[in-house]
């Protein structure tokens, strides 16, 4: 009965949510291959191209700390070409009306990584 629902608030984090017992179970090994453990490296570490990263500095909750979050992919983040983590002031979990600092964010970002002159050219042309 694994596809069973569990109680509500199973779902973990503080979560009002529930999740089936087959999840349940395999939260473990969804962890261990994401954020990594004693003998396996985190899925971040393996990433080859650059890394654009953004949080809302208002997105910290009890159980998610999204500055140390950042800095987490940025120390793992070993393979990477590059690594751009910002937080973003004034920002929160949902991005609603906040658009143009996201497009701006990403700009910035491309920028730094080089795309800016072919962005230019494109638009000259």
């Amino acid at each position: 009965r694994g596809r069973d629902l569990m109680p509500w608030g199973t779902g973990g984090e503080g979560t009002h949510a529930t999740v089936s017992a087959q999840w349940f179970t395999a939260r473990t090994q969804m962890h261990r291959e994401i954020y990594g453990d004693a003998t396996v490296p985190p899925a971040v570490a393996r990433v080859r191209c650059p890394i654009v990263a953004w949080y809302g500095r208002d997105e910290r909750s009890e159980s998610r700390d999204v500055a140390a979050f950042l800095a987490w992919l940025g120390e793992n983040a070993v393979a990477a070409q590059s690594f751009d983590g910002q937080l973003i002031d004034g920002l929160g979990f949902y991005y609603r009306g906040r658009e143009g600092v996201i497009v701006s964010t990403m700009i910035g970002a491309l920028e730094r990584l080089g795309f800016a002159g072919d962005r230019r050219a494109t638009a000259a042309q």
